[in-house]
């Protein structure tokens, strides 16, 4: 049989784990994590939620303590593959880290190097924004400030105040 777009290294994981139930513990490290998603993605194919449920385990165990800056090829895969295509967990996930877990600093870089699919900000400031309309009362909402909380600001040598 010939699957002409699936990764020979990938369906050796699945049949491996057809025959073990286990997943290669060379996958658990930070460096597994496109792999990892592959495999996802395989088993998705396949409809092989058992081993969907074992994959996401192990992504989530990585992703927990592995920094923002080491997503970038992760992120790229999500985004860029079949999984990508419309709403997924796997790209849920994602936004979820990176809203939840990344230090601000780390995304600004991650945003200023370019590292990171454009898509995927988007998709932050939905999820943020969710969470704000989600969470919040009604009564407790910001409004619109006035004209001078958007006013530039300089200082006495003419810099521009944040």
């Amino acid at each position: 049989m010939r699957l002409a777009d699936v990764d020979g290294e990938i369906f050796g994981k699945l049949v491996h784990w057809l025959y073990t139930k286990q997943i290669e513990e060379h996958l658990l490290e930070v460096g597994g994590l496109v792999p990892l998603a592959q495999f996802w993605e395989l088993a998705a194919r396949f409809e092989v939620v058992e081993l969907q449920n074992a994959i996401m385990d192990c992504i989530v165990f990585i992703l927990k303590k592995c920094e923002g800056g080491s997503l970038g090829k992760f992120l790229e895969f999500v985004y860029t593959s079949q999984v990508g295509k419309g709403e997924s967990v796997l790209k849920r996930l994602t936004v979820d880290k990176l809203c939840w877990d990344v230090e601000p600093e780390v995304l600004k870089v991650m945003r200023e190097e370019g590292s990171v699919p454009v898509e995927v900000w988007g998709d932050v400031a939905m999820a943020f924004s969710k969470h704000y309309w989600d969470r919040i009362p009604g009564k407790y909402f910001k409004n619109w400030g006035g004209e001078g909380e958007y006013a530039v600001l300089r200082d006495k040598g003419g810099e521009e105040i944040s």
